[in-house]
């Protein structure tokens, strides 16, 4: 077995605990909040992203694993797993973005609100 298969593993046992420790709101097993800022709009080699999914997993990596957190990034613990965060892509493919929400991501700094869902996560731009 890998390490990344024992993490994926872990991290879904913790989902019930995480879930509750959130708050789980209409079927949800987490959220959070988070400042979609100029930091978020770039990917780890300094490469401009220009997809709302890859600026939204930025933040993520931003937050979990580059210590890179601004004043309204709310912590969630379902995407401090990087397979968790590897997976956000598919999971926001079956979930709720709205085109106006796309749009405002990718166009500047906004504020957003993530539910997340067993497979699935719902944005929206507040």
């Amino acid at each position: 077995m890998s390490k990344a298969w024992i993490a994926g593993l872990l991290a879904s046992l913790a989902l019930p605990a995480a879930a509750w420790a959130t708050g789980v709101r209409h079927g949800s097993i987490g959220h959070y909040d988070a400042l979609i800022s100029d930091a978020d709009h770039y990917n780890s080699e300094g490469i401009r992203l220009r997809d709302a999914t890859a600026i939204i997993r930025q933040d993520r990596a931003n937050v979990h694993r580059h210590g890179i957190v601004d004043d309204a990034d709310g912590y969630d613990y379902f995407f401090s797993n990087p397979n968790a965060r590897a997976a956000l892509e598919r999971m926001l493919s079956v979930g709720e973005l709205s085109q106006a929400d796309e749009v405002a991501i990718v166009s500047g700094v906004v504020r957003v609100h993530v539910d997340i869902f067993p497979n699935s996560v719902r944005v929206k731009v507040w």
